[in-house]
């Protein structure tokens, strides 16, 4: 306007194109192998006893979108600059990790996806173990008392046992051998003279726990033998004769013969009973510790 109070109207034309991009991006992947880069694929979000190898792929924008900007990443928390990882929390422990993948556009859009990755290397605790026995018996059953307890997949999934002939105690690396029964028990039904025997579980995803303390175990299945040293015999009255001597015994195996009955008819008789002048049948019969008769 003048200052006479004319005025006029221009009209100021601009041309060109504008963009609007309001599209979340495609979000990036996250590569996850046993092992190493070459291992075969883990699950998200399962347990494992092997270390992960986690790989960072970018995202992408769609056509004729603002276009990809960045996709960063962070594990348990903390960013990560590399574009792998191998994840272990080493050896007799567990973890669990969250990888987070964030991707953006050009135009400040962004998208999250969330991993899991769950390593589990501890094995469980030693079981308590009952059963057997330092005395011989035909069989002797080795069960678990206390069950053990895990702490990172949190399951046992079955229970091994070792037999020794001496002393030294499993190790680590020991192999054992599988428990099959109901009720986590062991049963040895043939000729063991005084073994160890122990148990330990393995979880969920294969790892084995400690071994436990020993059971002693000492099974003699054999009969003991007994025979008469002739058909007959004449003693001549005054003559001190013991009962043992018309017989040959054994034990037939390690369980000792815990006692010896001899028997005319349904009468019993010591080694040294004195009998009156006759005709006699004696019979003799021996039981081994663990019940075993002949």
């Amino acid at each position: 306007a003048d200052t006479a109070g004319n005025t006029q109207t221009t009209t100021v034309k601009s041309t060109g194109q504008f963009y609007f991009d309001n599209n979340d991006p495609t979000a990036g992947t996250v590569t996850m192998k046993l092992g190493s880069a070459s291992g075969s694929a883990y699950t998200d979000n399962s347990w494992t006893n092997q270390s992960v190898y986690v790989a960072k792929n970018n995202g992408a924008d769609g056509s004729g979108e603002s276009g990809h900007s960045s996709t960063t990443w962070t594990i348990a928390g903390t960013a990560e600059s590399g574009t792998s990882k191998t994840l272990d929390p080493g050896s007799g422990k567990y973890a669990t990790y969250s990888i987070v993948l964030t991707t953006k556009d050009v135009a400040g859009n962004s998208v999250s996806k969330t991993y899991t990755v769950k390593i589990d290397k501890a094995g469980p605790s030693a079981p308590k173990i009952s059963g057997g026995s330092t005395t011989y018996a035909t069989s002797q059953k080795i069960k678990v008392s206390t069950a053990s307890t895990d702490s990172g997949v949190g399951t046992v999934s079955y229970y091994e046992y070792y037999k020794a002939s001496n002393s030294t105690a499993p190790t680590a690396s020991t192999s054992g051998t599988k428990v099959t029964t109901s009720d986590n028990s062991v049963t040895f039904s043939s000729n063991i003279a005084g073994h160890y025997v122990y148990f330990r579980a393995v979880d969920g995803v294969g790892n084995a726990g400690a071994w436990s303390s020993a059971a002693r175990v000492y099974v003699d299945v054999n009969d003991p033998t007994v025979s008469a040293k002739n058909s007959s015999v004449t003693i001549t009255a005054g003559d001190n004769v013991a009962m043992s001597s018309y017989f040959t015994t054994s034990a037939n195996g390690n369980a000792a013969i815990s006692s010896t009955v001899y028997k005319i008819g349904s009468a019993s008789y010591t080694n040294t009973s004195s009998l009156s002048a006759g005709t006699y049948t004696v019979t003799c019969t021996v039981t081994k510790v663990g019940g075993k008769t002949a």
